[in-house]
């Protein structure tokens, strides 16, 4: 790429070697690396991103700030930021995750908060990104209901304000509860699970892992995993028809899920389970 100065770069588009490349309802995520020491010229992003630095040496800066990247710094750069950068001597690795201007609008009264950069809490912000950096190099389909809401997590550490907080399981949770134990199987999204929940999708997110201890994603993986093992029981089911009724991609993504969740193989639970009931 040139050097012309006060560069605007389309969504994806990145100075250095794009490794991987996925994208997500307005969502762009990318996986960027510069192996060589190099210097980068001013230039602006179209869309606000989330800078997530895995290693290598690195340094930006805009107006009279200075950012020097550590693993695993989270930044926040807000769309139009006019910055520059150094690689250093090692090169650097990047997870980036661009979030467009009809997606922010979601949030309202986050929207003013994400207009400025700002480097985020490394503990939770750091985990928060892991997730969806783990999520990101899946090829599952369920990954994309765990992203967003990983997405919406990170949003409301943004934000970095507190609405009121419930100390009671508020009724609209109840009614998003009964809708996923009664459509786990189905394909749910957080956008419209929080329209009929009547509240912002960071605020479900935020509530839902509060009260649940879990993301919605993993209390779907659950419930799904849950069915299977009772689906199981009949002979007659192969563990391709239980894939596909419950939601999973395929019977591998099954077994995935399945084993992390129990902690062993489909076909070795169902050679327990029918010893059981014998």
């Amino acid at each position: 790429m040139s050097g012309q100065q006060n560069k605007h770069l389309h969504a994806g588009e990145y100075y250095g070697s794009i490794l991987r490349r996925r994208q997500l309802n307005g969502v762009v995520m990318s996986e960027v690396k510069h192996p060589q020491p190099r210097a980068l010229p001013q230039h602006s992003h179209e869309f606000g991103f989330f800078s997530f630095f895995l290693n290598g040496d690195y340094e930006e800066w805009y107006g009279s700030q200075t950012v020097t990247h550590k693993p695993k710094t989270l930044m926040w750069h807000p769309a139009s930021l006019q910055h520059q950068d150094a690689v250093g001597q090692r090169g650097c690795h990047f997870f980036n995750t661009e979030i467009s201007a009809n997606w922010l609008e979601r949030l309202r009264d986050h929207a003013a908060i994400v207009s400025s950069p700002f480097v985020l809490p490394q503990a939770e912000a750091g985990w928060l990104m892991m997730r969806l950096y783990k999520e990101f190099n899946s090829a599952d389909e369920g990954s994309e209901l765990a992203m967003e809401g990983v997405l919406l997590e990170l949003l409301a550490l943004l934000a970095r304000r507190q609405g009121p907080v419930e100390q009671q399981k508020p009724l609209w949770l109840r009614r998003v509860e009964t809708r996923l134990r009664d459509e786990f199987a189905g394909k749910l999204t957080m956008t419209e699970l929080a329209a009929e929940a009547g509240v912002h999708p960071v605020h479900l997110a935020t509530t839902f892992r509060r009260f649940h201890h879990t993301t919605v994603s993993e209390f779907v993986q659950q419930l799904r995993v849950e069915a299977a093992c009772e689906m199981m029981r009949q002979p007659a089911a192969s563990l391709s028809e239980i894939a596909l009724q419950l939601g999973f991609a395929d019977q591998s993504h099954f077994s995935r899920i399945f084993h992390r969740l129990t902690g062993m193989p489909p076909k070795t639970w169902r050679t327990i389970a029918s010893k059981q009931t014998l």
